[in-house]
């Protein structure tokens, strides 16, 4: 290990501003369990989060610690990099946010289970293969194409305007989606899309779709219980109530993952969907907010490796 050389990109925001104090910790674990430094990168602004990731992609082994959406902005700065190409060398996460919706996967909801993990793995040599999802659409400005990496929810509707409302709400800790969702099953608008499904085309007419490539989204909410993260598939969810007091009375069986036989949820797996209308979109991007047009969302199986042990794979 002492030959790697090694970087932790953080976000000195992200976690209620507790990301410095934990960088340092896991700077004096790391020199503790390797005998080397790691380089501490705190990112400068959200811009600076894509950047800090494809300056510093000639590392050995790269680290990120932030919440989702940080987490993905490095990996879009990587991809970038790379020309979207899958990527060779393992990379490691740590939760620094409010939800860490992604590593609950793995059984990691708190920063010292992710560092402890996180050691162990890099120790050990030990990785897992994970699918990313690629999302390309026209920019909202000018219409210029644009590629997103999308590793945990892509979602329209309700989603990202909940979303929208749980990031200006952030100080909640936990709360700040079930708060967003709250407040979009009263305001948000029904969806009305075009839409090509696996080659299948249809019309849509709903509040809310998300397609996932792991099981948690704002936080502990366990909106696609049957999708694994290295399982070459995507996990399409599409409630049909569309009034606002069907949508809260079925928010709590999403919490917990009980609505894969609702009646009223259409859900399945799938590889490839494309949305099309006049109007652009607001787009939930792993927690992130983009708006543009006509996105087209695919599966790219095992286009990365995460440091992970055996034991939480």
């Amino acid at each position: 290990m002492k030959n790697k050389k090694a970087i932790l990109i953080f976000n000195p925001g992200s976690g209620k501003k507790k990301s410095p104090e934990r960088a340092l910790d896991f700077s004096n674990h790391w020199n503790n369990r390797f005998g080397s430094e790691i380089k501490l990168r705190a990112t400068k602004s959200f811009s600076d989060i894509r950047i800090s990731s494809s300056e510093n992609s000639d590392y050995d082994i790269m680290i990120f610690m932030g919440g989702d959406g940080t987490l993905s902005e490095c990996l879009q700065g990587v991809c970038e990099k790379e020309k979207f190409k899958p990527l060779k060398n393992p990379v490691g996460f740590l939760p620094g946010g409010t939800g860490n919706s992604f590593l609950r996967d793995f059984g990691i909801s708190t920063y010292e289970e992710g560092r402890d993990a996180l050691l162990d793995a890099i120790q050990k040599n030990q990785s897992i293969n994970v699918d990313l999802s690629i999302v390309s659409y026209l920019s909202e400005e000018n219409k210029k194409p644009l590629k997103r990496v999308c590793f945990n929810i892509f979602g329209l509707g309700v989603i990202p305007d909940a979303a929208e409302t749980a990031i200006k709400m952030r100080f909640l800790g936990d709360l700040n989606y079930l708060v967003g969702v709250l407040k979009s099953a009263f305001t948000t608008k029904k969806l009305n899309t075009k839409a090509n499904i696996d080659g299948k085309e249809e019309f849509l007419s709903c509040k809310a779709l998300s397609i996932n490539n792991s099981r948690y989204t704002g936080g502990a909410i366990e909106i696609a219980p049957a999708v694994r993260v290295n399982d070459g598939k995507l996990f399409l969810m599409i409630p049909e109530e569309t009034s606002p007091l069907a949508m809260l009375n079925l928010f709590p069986m999403i919490m917990k993952g009980k609505h894969l036989d609702h009646p009223k949820v259409r859900t399945e797996f799938i590889k490839e969907a494309q949305f099309i209308r006049d109007d652009s979109f607001l787009m939930n991007i792993d927690g992130e907010l983009e708006k543009g047009f006509n996105p087209n969302i695919k599966i790219q199986p095992d286009f990365w490796k995460l440091f992970m042990p055996k034991g939480r794979v």
